[in-house]
């Protein structure tokens, strides 16, 4: 029996041995109090080296003594619930190290019950590591949120500045481009500026310009243009199209402020011209707006800070562009005056290629004016051959004609007089003599038809012209029994023509009108009127009017529906109106009457400055 109980002792010791070994070796520290009275009665080596003190130091000290001062009474209220609840675990404590270190743990605690007394085993782990490998991790995490931001942000630049690059580079309507480069710089990122306007170099006098503005002027304004206006929303192409619809846009007062600059490109201290003869950014910050060189351009704009990028090729200056936080009054940051430096490269690339386009297009302009001009005149001078030819033909077969006619015309006039006692022989003669008279008109209007006279060019009153004629052929149109009215505008400008030929159309025309009417008798109307380009004058009467067909034919030449016509009248007017610089229109219809406008314009035709030319 006695052999059984040391047997039994001895296996009891080898046991806490072995668990004691177990104890001092685990990596966390192990602290046992005595619940009631909360000193520590046993620690392991971990815990000894956890507050860098031995056993006999640890041993009897009370629990809430091995963490911080300030901790104590947390210390103390642990304990309490690890007494309440029978277990804990926390780990908003700290281990107090010698000499004074913090040291961050994690607290388990159990109750445990023996026979004898009440225990409170506590298992401390250093989480100093762990905390400081989170630490790492949040900073990390920070820095990766902060650097996707960046990337965003730029990915958002570069989108933007490939949006403008494209759009710009596209177009050759230079206000397009300066729209689309001001929205990039109002509205393109995050480091957009609350304002921005234009100027424009004119060489012819060295000056600056202000073009074109966009922006806000003040905080009510940006109340009513920034919510329109969304990059996040809506392409750039649509925001500036949002632009050119919005009346309010149109009436910012940016707009009045671009009217008002003008600045010398050469001469002077100011920003603008620093950074002209710079070929760099100048930035005027809150602290040098004072100074008598920037002092003229803040006040202008009314801030007391802006940015002067100029606008320039590797051979020409194009302008400048100001930039400014009118509204915010944020800081001029460096991002924001790259970006700005971005966009005007992009912009005086595009005003480049605008210019040269326009350039060109003059070119191509006054070359296909010149060669329009050059066919003209090669169809007038092949015209003018033809005339030619056909004129000196015609002037020799007159001649050859008019000769034996005047004889023929003498004769039968002669005989007509002798038998005018004897009815039918007097008849006939008389016949010879109309037909006679009807050769001898049409030589005539042939002969005007294929040779005209020098020119004499005047400035004329057409309503002078047109009361002139109708006193002319007063008589005339009164024994046909037609009348005729004036309608003539007391404003109308005088115009450069050859007043005898107008007058020769004028009688022309109404000649036919009283034709027309056949003896039946009729009106006739003469009006005019001013308009922007030309004076017209109208000539209508009330006789039978006349078909489609046989308008379109009007002015052909020997075209005619008169049984005597010689179809060489209104040919001969529409030339007479064509060396005008004008035209002859008509408008009738049957049983309507007929409407022939004479259209001249108001400067003088181009058939002057060549007749000048060759004197």
């Amino acid at each position: 029996m006695c052999s059984e109980t040391a047997m039994t002792q001895d296996t009891r010791s080898d046991i806490a041995q072995r668990y004691q070994f177990v104890v001092d070796n685990v990596s966390d520290a192990v602290v046992l109090v005595d619940a009631p009275t909360g000193a520590v009665i046993e620690v392991n080596r971990t815990a000894e080296a956890l507050y860098r003190q031995g056993r006999n130091v640890l041993v009897g000290r009370p629990f809430a003594e091995l963490f911080p001062h300030e901790q104590r009474e947390m210390a103390s209220l642990r304990m309490q619930e690890t007494r309440q609840y029978s277990y804990i675990d926390c780990d908003d404590l700290d281990a107090l190290a010698l000499p004074s270190a913090h040291v961050a743990i994690h607290l388990t605690g159990r109750l445990i019950r023996t026979g004898a007394q009440d225990v409170l085993l506590f298992t401390i782990r250093n989480i100093a590591s762990h905390r400081a490998l989170i630490g790492n991790l949040l900073a990390t995490q920070n820095a990766l949120i902060k650097n996707q931001i960046k990337l965003e942000n730029r990915i958002r630049e570069l989108s933007a500045l490939t949006e403008v690059t494209t759009r710009i580079l596209n177009t050759r309507d230079l206000d397009d481009i300066l729209d689309v480069v001001l929205m990039a710089v109002t509205l393109g990122t995050m480091w957009a500026f609350n304002r921005a306007v234009i100027c424009l170099h004119d060489p012819a006098t060295d000056t600056l310009r202000g073009t074109a503005g966009m922006g806000p002027s003040d905080g009510t304004e940006a109340e009513e243009l920034w919510p329109m206006l969304n990059p996040q929303a809506a392409t750039l192409s649509e925001l500036v199209a949002t632009c050119h619809r919005s009346q309010m846009f149109a009436e910012a007062r940016v707009n009045r402020l671009v009217a008002t600059l003008a600045f010398p490109a050469s001469e002077g201290n100011s920003p603008v011209q620093r950074a002209i003869r710079e070929h760099q950014t100048v930035v005027v910050p809150d602290d040098a707006c004072a100074l008598p060189e920037n002092a003229g351009l803040c006040e202008q704009f009314g801030v007391r800070s802006l940015a002067v990028t100029p606008l320039m090729s590797a051979s020409s200056f194009y302008g400048v562009i100001i930039a400014d936080n009118n509204v915010t009054r944020a800081t001029i940051l460096p991002e924001a005056v790259e970006q700005l430096e971005v966009f005007a490269r992009q912009a005086s690339m595009a005003i480049e290629n605008a210019q040269l386009y326009r350039r060109l297009q003059r070119s191509i302009d006054d070359l296909s004016a010149a060669n329009e001009e050059l066919k003209l005149n090669r169809d007038k001078l092949l015209k003018a051959e033809r005339l030619s030819t056909i004129g000196r033909v015609t002037a020799q077969v007159a001649h050859e004609i008019r000769n034996p006619l005047t004889a023929i015309g003498g004769f039968a006039r002669n005989l007509a007089r002798k038998l005018g006692r004897q009815e039918e022989l007097g008849r006939l003669a008389n016949i010879i003599v109309e037909e006679v008279d009807r050769l001898e008109l049409l030589l005539t209007e042939l002969l005007g038809y294929t040779r005209r006279s020098q020119p004499r060019w005047v400035e004329t009153d057409l309503g002078e012209v047109a009361r002139d004629v109708a006193r002319m052929l007063h008589d005339e149109l009164k024994s046909a029994g037609v009348s005729v009215a004036l309608d003539l505008a007391g404003d109308l400008p005088p115009v450069t023509a050859q007043r005898e030929h107008v007058e020769q159309v004028l009688i022309n025309l109404l000649r036919n009108a009283k034709q027309a009417m056949d003896g039946a008798g009729g009106a006739i109307s003469i009006s005019s009127r001013a308009e922007q380009t030309a004076v017209q004058l109208t000539v209508s009467d009330t006789g039978p009017g006349m078909p489609q067909e046989v308008i379109d034919r009007l002015f052909e030449g020997f075209f005619t529906t008169k049984r005597d016509g010689s179809g060489l009248g209104l040919p001969i007017s529409r030339q007479i109106m064509q060396e005008h610089g004008g035209d002859i229109s008509v408008s009738s219809s049957p049983g309507a009457g007929a409407a022939f406008t004479l259209h001249f314009p108001r400067t003088a035709p181009t058939s002057i400055e060549t007749a000048s030319a060759h004197r």
